[in-house]
C-alpha cells in the first residue's frame, strides 16, 4: 500500500515539474513557435498563395455551329473568341497596357468546354466498346476563367473586366464580319434613268421592283414577326411593293403601250420595221414546213382506225388532238399530223405579229396619234417612272436599315453571358500550412524547452525520503 502511494506521488510531482519545465521556457517556446510558423507563412505565401478564380460562361448559339461551322462555313474554333486581336483590342480597351502584355494575358486565360453528362456516357460508352455509332458533338457552351494571386500583374477585378470584355469584342467582330449580308448586290438602281426610252426604263423599274420583293419575301419567312427600330416589318414592305407593282407600273406600262410612247419616234419605226421582216421571215419558213409536211400526209393512206367528225372541230389543236386519240399505231403519221399542226399555228401567230408592227408603223407615218394624247400620256408615264424611282430607292435603303437591325439582333443573341463574371478565392491549402508550423513550432519549441531543463537542473534527491 504504502509503495503504491509512493508511486502515485513521484508520478504526480513529475507531471508537475514537467509542467513547471515548460511554463519556465515559455519565452523560448513562443520565439520557437514563432519562427517555425513564419517559416511557414512565407514558404506558403512563396509556394501556396491563396488563388482567386475569376469565371464567366459564354454561350454560341447560331445554326452553323451545329456542324462545327462559323455563318460563313469556315471551321468555328474557340481560339477565335481568344484571338490575339481580340486579346490586343481588350488591353488598350481597359487600359491595362502598364499591367499585362497580350502573350501572359493568354497564357492566363483557361477555356473549358461544356460538355452534357449525356455526352459524356456516349464517349464513354464509344470508348468501352458499348457504343459502336459515331459521335460527333461541337460544344455550344464554354467556360473562361482566369487565375490570380498576390504575385499575379492583375487582380480579380481586372480579371472580371477582361472577361466580359472579351465576349463584348468577340461579338462586335462577329457582327461586323456575319451581320453583313447584302441581298440587292445584283440590282442596279439607276440614278438617272433620262436616257433610257419608256419601255426600258420600265423594264428596270419592274426588274428593281421584283427583286425588292422577292428578298422582302424570304426574309419575312426567316423573320415572320421582326420589326425593326424603324417600325416596319419585311411582310409590310413587300407588300408595299406589291401595290406599287400592280398599280403604278401596270398603269404606266398600259398607257406606254396604248399610245406607243417613246422618245425617238424614227427608232421606234426602224425597230418596227425589223420586228415585221423578222416576222415575215418566220412566217414563210413555217409555211413551208406546214406545206412541205402536208404534202407529205397526203401521199400516206390514213389508218383505218382514225374516224374524225368535222363537225366537231372548231381548231387545228383540237384535230391534233383527235388524230393523236384515235390513231392506234401510226406513230410516224400521227408526228406528221403534229408536225403540220404546230407549224400552222406558227406561220399563224407570226402572220398576226406582222401585221400589228405595221398597223403600229402607220400610225407614226400617217400622223393617227393625238399630239394632246400623246403628250398627256408622256407626262403621266415620266411622272410615274420618277415616282417609282424614287420609291424603289427609299425602299433599298429601308429594307437594307431593316435587315441589319435584325441580322444584328439575331445575331447579337447568338453570343450570350449566361454566366455574370465571378471571383471564388481558395486559401484552404494556403493556411494549411500556417496551422501546421504552429503545431510544429510548438512542439519543437516543448522539447527543446524540456531539454534545456534536462540538461541545467541539478540532482533531484528522493522527496519520499525527505518525508521519511
Amino acid at each position: 500500500m504504502e509503495q503504491q502511494l509512493n508511486q502515485q506521488y513521484n508520478e504526480e510531482i513529475s507531471i508537475k515539474e514537467l509542467v513547471l519545465m515548460v511554463l519556465n521556457q515559455k519565452r523560448l517556446i513562443f520565439i520557437i513557435t514563432a519562427i517555425i510558423t513564419i517559416i511557414a507563412i512565407i514558404f506558403a505565401v512563396v509556394m501556396k498563395a491563396p488563388v482567386t478564380t475569376t469565371t464567366t460562361r459564354i454561350v454560341l448559339d447560331f445554326d452553323s455551329l451545329s456542324e462545327g461551322n462559323n455563318p460563313d462555313d469556315t471551321v468555328f474554333t474557340f481560339d477565335q473568341v481568344i484571338s490575339p486581336s481580340i486579346i490586343k483590342s481588350v488591353i488598350e480597351t481597359n487600359n491595362l497596357t502598364s499591367k499585362i502584355n497580350m502573350t501572359d494575358l493568354r497564357k492566363m486565360i483557361r477555356v473549358t468546354p461544356y460538355i452534357p453528362y449525356e455526352i459524356t456516357k456516349l464517349y464513354e460508352q464509344k470508348a468501352a466498346g458499348t457504343y459502336t455509332e459515331e459521335v460527333i458533338f461541337y460544344p455550344t457552351e464554354y467556360i473562361l476563367s482566369i487565375n490570380t494571386d498576390w504575385r499575379s500583374s492583375i487582380n480579380e477585378k481586372d480579371a472580371a473586366v477582361i472577361l466580359e470584355s472579351i465576349i463584348s469584342t468577340y461579338r462586335t467582330q462577329f457582327i461586323d464580319k456575319y451581320g453583313k449580308d447584302v441581298y440587292f448586290g445584283n440590282i442596279s438602281i439607276t440614278d438617272d434613268l433620262a436616257s433610257y426610252d419608256y419601255d426600258e426604263a420600265l423594264q428596270v423599274i419592274k426588274s428593281d421592283l421584283e427583286q425588292l420583293k422577292e428578298n422582302a419575301d424570304l426574309k419575312s419567312e426567316e423573320a415572320p414577326s421582326f420589326r425593326g427600330i424603324n417600325g416596319l416589318t419585311f411582310r409590310e414592305l413587300s407588300d408595299a411593293v406589291s401595290l406599287v407593282l400592280e398599280v403604278d407600273y401596270s398603269r404606266a406600262e398600259a398607257l406606254t403601250n396604248m399610245n406607243n410612247l417613246t422618245k425617238d419616234e424614227q427608232k421606234l419605226i426602224k425597230r418596227y420595221e425589223y420586228l415585221i421582216k423578222n416576222a415575215e421571215l418566220e412566217y414563210q419558213k413555217a409555211l413551208a414546213e406546214n406545206t412541205s409536211v402536208k404534202a407529205i400526209i397526203a401521199t400516206i393512206d390514213k389508218p383505218e382506225s382514225i374516224i374524225i367528225d368535222d363537225t366537231e372541230l372548231s381548231s387545228e389543236e383540237e384535230l391534233l388532238t383527235k388524230l393523236l386519240g384515235a390513231a392506234s399505231g401510226d406513230d410516224y403519221y400521227n408526228g406528221l399530223v403534229k408536225q403540220a399542226t404546230e407549224s400552222g399555228e406558227l406561220a399563224a401567230n407570226y402572220l398576226a405579229d406582222k401585221l400589228y408592227y405595221q398597223q403600229e408603223v402607220a400610225k407614226f407615218t400617217n400622223g393617227l396619234v393625238q399630239a394632246d394624247d400623246l403628250a398627256w400620256a408622256k407626262k403621266e408615264v415620266e411622272t410615274d417612272i420618277n415616282l417609282m424611282h424614287e420609291f424603289i430607292v427609299s425602299t433599298f435603303n429601308t429594307f437594307n436599315v431593316l435587315n441589319k437591325d435584325y441580322r444584328e439582333t439575331s445575331i447579337n443573341d447568338s453570343i450570350k453571358i449566361t454566366l455574370q463574371p465571378s471571383a471564388s478565392r481558395s486559401i484552404k491549402t494556403f493556411l494549411l500550412l500556417p496551422i501546421v508550423g504552429v503545431i510544429l513550432g510548438l512542439m519543437f519549441g516543448c522539447f527543446i524547452a524540456l531539454m534545456k531543463e534536462y540538461w541545467t537542473a541539478e540532482p533531484v534527491v528522493d522527496k519520499t525520503r525527505r518525508l521519511k
